[in-house]
């Protein structure tokens, strides 16, 4: 169990052990690839965290030599990712929405109904941030059909030829209940502090969520012994975030982490985010019709999905700052640093359309 490898600081030895897979992932259901993903991936991010002593993120990125990943386990993380159309290391598709289960499956699904499935450490900390991200994206849910409802809404105006097509009562509709959705969503992440300890995070936790630069899958014949660097584990490659940033327009492309995050998704994720990003005519609507009477109401309810974005990445800062850079760390698990997250919400306070 990994759990207990990490403990007793035996993973590589457990690595060294694993036999070969003897068959081919191919044909298995959609389910059992993900599971075995995610099991190899975090086999692998646990034996480096295990055999490279890094004390923080900063220092992990500061070491450019190159990193050799066991044949056991590059070959069948890098045959699952072909399968799945993510990058071969463990991203928050895999380790968060993926990894959990109903603690009592006859009652709802909420935060202190939900469980892990796979942990490095066991711990209450470790268990919570994930169940606090897990939540999160249950609430979302309903968010993220509004969203799709309101680029649908202008996409049928872009075929018609016509942004005059989309019905501002319904616009404004699918803009609210998105909006509402994610400000019960940072209501959610507000509960981290709950059982979730600075310390503990900081010091036990986080690095598992790194992959280092410059990686070698021993064993894949693709790659050529070519050193491969690919992210870790980070919540920027949360599927709705990139989603209700496509929908509304705020475009962030000409930051290189966003299309990087996206590899990070399976394909079907990443490619309903392409769609939504080329689909979606919401905001040039509002820009073109706003200041009209009829369309004022939408056009609010579009700032207030904005509102929704600033309020949740500053939020985000203020818990960066508690649970990494007060320890003297500068950087995230994506390796995001303090100045990059403010800007982030800098630019997206400029989407707001007044009247």
């Amino acid at each position: 169990m990994l759990e207990d490898n990490v403990a007793h600081k035996e993973v590589a030895r457990a690595v060294a052990l694993l036999p070969m897979p003897s068959r081919s992932f191919e044909g298995l259901p959609e389910p059992v690839l993900y599971r075995l993903m995610l099991i190899y991936a975090m086999y692998a991010h646990a034996y480096f965290r295990e055999t490279l002593h890094y004390v923080n993120v900063t220092e992990l990125m500061r070491d450019s030599s190159t990193h050799f990943l066991p044949p056991q386990l590059a070959v069948p993380l890098w045959e699952l990712s072909k399968l799945i159309g993510m990058r071969p290391t463990m991203p928050y598709e895999l380790y968060g929405l993926l990894n959990w289960r109903l603690k009592n499956p006859q009652l709802p699904i909420s935060l202190e109904n939900l469980a892990m499935i796979h942990s490095f450490t066991g711990s209450e900390s470790e268990h919570w941030f994930v169940n606090v991200h897990q939540a999160i994206e249950m609430e979302m849910v309903e968010g993220n059909s509004a969203f799709i409802k309101a680029c649908m809404l202008s996409q049928d105006a872009v075929v018609a030829g016509n942004l005059h097509y989309i019905q501002p009562r319904e616009l404004r509709s699918a803009l609210l209940r998105a909006a509402d959705s994610s400000y019960r969503a940072i209501g959610i992440l507000r509960r981290m502090r709950e059982h979730c300890d600075y310390r503990t995070y900081f010091d036990h936790i986080r690095l598992f969520y790194t992959f280092p630069c410059n990686v070698v899958y021993q064993g894949v014949v693709e790659l050529k012994d070519e050193p491969q660097n690919y992210f870790g584990e980070t919540g920027g490659q949360a599927p709705f975030q990139h989603l209700r940033l496509a929908v509304l327009g705020m475009d962030h492309e000409h930051f290189p982490y966003f299309p990087q995050m996206r590899m990070h998704m399976s394909s079907q994720f990443r490619t309903l985010i392409e769609w939504a990003l080329h689909a979606s005519a919401v905001r040039p609507f509002l820009l073109a019709y706003g200041g009209e009477a009829h369309v004022a109401e939408a056009r609010d309810a579009y700032n207030h999905c904005v509102q929704a974005v600033v309020d949740w990445r500053e939020f985000h800062l203020e818990l960066a700052r508690d649970y990494i850079f007060q320890y003297g760390d500068q950087h995230g698990t994506g390796t995001t640093p303090l100045d990059w997250l403010q800007r982030l919400i800098d630019h997206a306070k400029s989407f707001f359309i007044t009247a």
